[in-house]
C-alpha cells in the first residue's frame, strides 16, 4: 500500500512516513469545502478553512502545493490522533485541487456585466488572502466565460463582473473562482461584492473575511 493511501475496508489513515505504524480512524463522512494550504504552529502543514484550522494527517496529498495556496478539498476527519495545541482537528484529505487566483482590477462604480448568481455556501469564502466565489449562470458549453473582480473603493467593495462572451445558452451551470485580496484585511472585515444578478437586479453579497492566525 502506498504511503497516505487509505484502506476503505478498515477505514484506517496512514502516515506519510511508511516506518510508523497505523494510526486513527478515519470517519466516513466527507466535507468538500473551499480553504487555503497554511503552516501552522510547530511548521505543520495546515488546511485553514475560514477560522478553522486543521492539521493534515496524510501530508503526501499536499506536498506538491505550495503553502499560501487557495484549494478545495475534500476531507474526512480522523478520530483517536492527539491534536496538537493551536489546531481545531485532524482531517485526512481525499481530494484536494489548486485554484488560481487573478488580482483584483479596479473601477469607479459597477461597469457592464452580464448576469450571474453568487452561491451562499461554503464554497463562496474569504480567507487566508483569498476571496472564493462560487457562480451560477446560463452556459451553453461552448463558450468560455470570463469573471473579472473590480475593487471599488477601499480594501472591503468590490464588483463581481461576468462577460458570457455573447454566449446564448440556457442551462444553469456553476463554477468556482478565485482572486487575491489585499493584506492589509483584518480579521472580520466586511467585504461587499456587488453584481448583477440573473433577476437582472443589482445585489450586494456581504461577507466576513477570516484569518486563523
Amino acid at each position: 500500500m502506498e504511503d497516505g493511501a487509505f484502506r476503505d475496508d478498515a477505514s484506517y489513515a496512514y502516515p506519510a512516513d511508511e516506518t510508523e505504524e497505523p494510526q486513527g480512524r478515519v470517519l466516513e463522512e466527507s466535507f468538500i469545502e473551499t480553504g487555503t494550504l497554511a503552516i501552522g504552529p510547530e511548521g505543520k502543514r495546515a488546511l485553514s478553512v475560514e477560522k478553522q484550522l486543521f492539521l493534515v494527517y496524510n501530508l503526501e496529498s499536499i506536498k506538491k502545493i505550495p503553502n499560501g495556496t487557495a484549494v478545495v478539498a475534500e476531507y474526512s476527519f480522523v478520530i483517536g490522533v492527539p491534536v496538537s495545541a493551536g489546531f481545531d482537528d485532524v482531517v485526512y484529505i481525499r481530494t484536494i485541487e489548486q485554484l488560481s487566483a487573478d488580482e483584483p482590477g479596479w473601477a469607479d462604480g459597477m461597469v457592464s456585466s452580464d448576469p450571474v448568481d453568487i452561491v451562499a455556501d461554503a464554497f463562496t469564502s474569504a480567507s487566508s488572502g483569498y476571496l472564493n466565489i462560487h457562480y451560477r449562470c446560463p452556459m451553453s458549453g461552448t463558450l468560455q466565460h470570463e469573471f473579472r473582480l473590480q475593487r471599488g473603493s477601499g480594501d472591503t467593495e468590490y464588483y463581481f463582473i461576468h462577460d458570457s462572451k455573447n454566449d446564448d445558452g440556457t442551462i444553469l451551470q456553476d463554477g468556482i473562482c478565485t482572486f487575491s485580496l489585499p493584506g492589509t484585511l483584518v480579521d472580520g472585515a466586511k467585504i461587499q461584492i456587488h453584481y448583477l444578478s440573473l433577476s437582472n437586479t443589482s445585489e450586494t453579497f456581504t461577507i466576513e473575511y477570516s484569518d486563523w492566525k
